[in-house]
C-alpha cells in the first residue's frame, strides 16, 4: 500500500511548488492520497488551499463525509474551493466548515452551483469566518443583492470579490459593495447584465484601494 502511494504522489507538486490551477489538474485518486498521507508525513505543508477537484461530489452525504477527511487530515486550511456540487453544497457542509475551518479559513470559492436552495444558508455562515479575504461566487442564480448585502455587512476584510456572471446583481448590489467593502482590492461583475455604469462608479469612488476591476 505505502508502494502504491508513493508512486501517486509522486505527480502531485511539492509543498513549496505549483499552484489552484495546477492542483484543479490532479486526479481524484491521487489528490485524495496526498490529503490522507499528511497523516504519515509523506507530504507535509502543501494543500491547505483545497481545490475542486477533491470536493466534486454531488451528493450531500459524499460530499460532506469528504469534506470531514479532508479537513481532519489538513491542519490550518486556509482556502476551500467547491464547483459545480448542486445541492450537495448543504447546511451540512455549511457546519462542517463552522465547526473545523472557521477561524483560519481565508478563502471560500463556490462556482456554478446555480440555483441551488441551500446555497443561502451556506452563504449565511460566511460572516462567521473572521479570516475571510477572498469570496469566489462565480455563475450563481442564487447570488442578489439582498444575499451579497448580508454577507458584506458583516464581513468587511474582504480584499477580492469574483460575481461573475450574477445574472440578478444590480447596482443596488454595487452600492453596498461600496459601503461595505473598504478593504477591496479586486473586484469581478464580467457578465452581469443588470449592473451599469453608476453602480460601477459608486465601487471605483468609494473602495480607495481598488486594483484590479474586471467587467
Amino acid at each position: 500500500e505505502g508502494q502504491s502511494i508513493e508512486a501517486d504522489l509522486a505527480g502531485c507538486p511539492d509543498a513549496m511548488g505549483g499552484d489552484a490551477a495546477m492542483w484543479g489538474q490532479i486526479d481524484p485518486v491521487p489528490a485524495r492520497l496526498c490529503v490522507v498521507s499528511q497523516s504519515y508525513g509523506a507530504v507535509r505543508g502543501w494543500l491547505r488551499d483545497i481545490p475542486a477537484v477533491v470536493l466534486r461530489d454531488r451528493n450531500p452525504d459524499r460530499l460532506a463525509r469528504d469534506l470531514r477527511t479532508v479537513l481532519s487530515h489538513v491542519p490550518r486550511v486556509s482556502a476551500l474551493r467547491f464547483e459545480r456540487n448542486g445541492s450537495a453544497l448543504s447546511a451540512e457542509v455549511a457546519g462542517v466548515i463552522m465547526a473545523t475551518a472557521a477561524d483560519m479559513l481565508a478563502a471560500l470559492s463556490m462556482t456554478q452551483v446555480l440555483q441551488n436552495t441551500s446555497a443561502p444558508i451556506v452563504i449565511a455562515s460566511i460572516p462567521a469566518l473572521p479570516a475571510l479575504q477572498t469570496l469566489d461566487l462565480t455563475e450563481n442564480d442564487f447570488v442578489t443583492d439582498d444575499v451579497l448585502t448580508g454577507v458584506l455587512q458583516r464581513s468587511r476584510d474582504l480584499r477580492t470579490l469574483r460575481l461573475r456572471s450574477a445574472p440578478w446583481l444590480s447596482d443596488a448590489g454595487l452600492l453596498s459593495v461600496s459601503e461595505h467593502s473598504a478593504a477591496l482590492e479586486t473586484l469581478d461583475v464580467a457578465d452581469c447584465a443588470r449592473i451599469s455604469e453608476a453602480g460601477l462608479q459608486a465601487v471605483v469612488t468609494r473602495c480607495a484601494l481598488l486594483r484590479r476591476l474586471e467587467l
